[in-house]
């Protein structure tokens, strides 16, 4: 009897888990896995360069959420700023925002400088990495109710891969 019990509690728990998806995106050039099947949005942006379009790929699964994110900056707007320039306006953006940034560190991903950034926003812990490629910003985002470090968060940042 104690083999059947084990044998439905693996087997719920084996369902219970989200079954990780590739998303392959032609148009943003990119491909990552994501616990789920993304819905996609486009949101218009203001900024300074004027009105940019946000493209939104999401899984939200209620206690967390993945999100991959990308929109083009004006080429004149980048060779005017510079990456650095722009990825530090996004780190300034989030504190403007209410974030309070607990870690930030630069890395290098898919062969340009990005940066890696954990921080809070109301009850919410928000892992994120942003890069600039060319004069795309990409930003994969994992929200979460807990400060505790995701097990899925390694998996989903470096599933993320830019195509060309």
């Amino acid at each position: 009897m104690r083999w059947v019990v084990w044998f439905w509690l693996v087997t719920a728990l084996a369902f219970a888990q989200p079954a990780w998806q590739k998303l392959e995106s032609q148009d943003g050039r990119f491909t990552v896995s994501m616990p789920g099947v993304a819905r996609s949005s486009v949101v218009p942006l203001p900024s300074s360069a004027g009105s940019l379009k946000q493209f939104q790929f999401l899984v939200d699964q209620g206690t967390r959420a993945f999100m991959v994110t990308y929109l083009d900056y004006p080429e004149a707007t980048v060779k005017d700023l510079g990456p650095d320039k722009i990825l530090n306006n996004m780190l300034e953006g989030i504190k403007k925002d209410g974030g309070s940034i607990l870690q930030e560190a630069e890395l290098e991903i898919t062969g340009t400088v990005g940066h890696e950034v954990f921080y809070r926003k109301n009850m919410f812990y928000i892992h994120s990495r942003l890069m600039l490629v060319g004069n795309r910003l990409y930003q994969l985002t994992l929200a979460q109710g807990k400060d505790q470090p995701d097990p899925d968060a390694k998996r989903f940042f470096d599933s993320f891969s830019v195509t060309r």
